[in-house]
């Protein structure tokens, strides 16, 4: 299986950290896609990552794991949204 691990926030690499470690373990393939202003804080720099939308798309992935919002339609794979928590900054007001 060929999976793309999308994060376009940095927050996003501890999240999928796990996923990533069970994709080594059951010996699948996988790729980071980082934002090009998150290649400083990328922490696995020994793994394979790109910036590039165009190397998704050469890539032919079956499955993309994003902690985000969106994932470029026109990438193959099944697009999972993975849930990162609940909106903590925001202010409930119970009546």
């Amino acid at each position: 299986m060929k999976v793309i691990l999308f994060c376009q926030n940095a927050y996003a690499f501890g999240i999928l950290n796990p996923i990533k470690n069970l994709l080594i373990e059951k010996g699948d393939d996988f790729l980071w896609y980082i934002d090009s202003k998150l290649t400083q804080k990328f922490p696995y720099k020994t793994d394979n990552y790109t910036t590039r939308i165009v190397d998704l798309q050469l890539y032919k992935s079956d499955i993309i794991f994003s902690p985000g919002n969106e994932v470029p339609y026109y990438i193959q794979g099944v697009k999972v949204q993975i849930f990162h928590g609940l909106a903590g900054e925001k202010k409930v007001i119970l009546k």
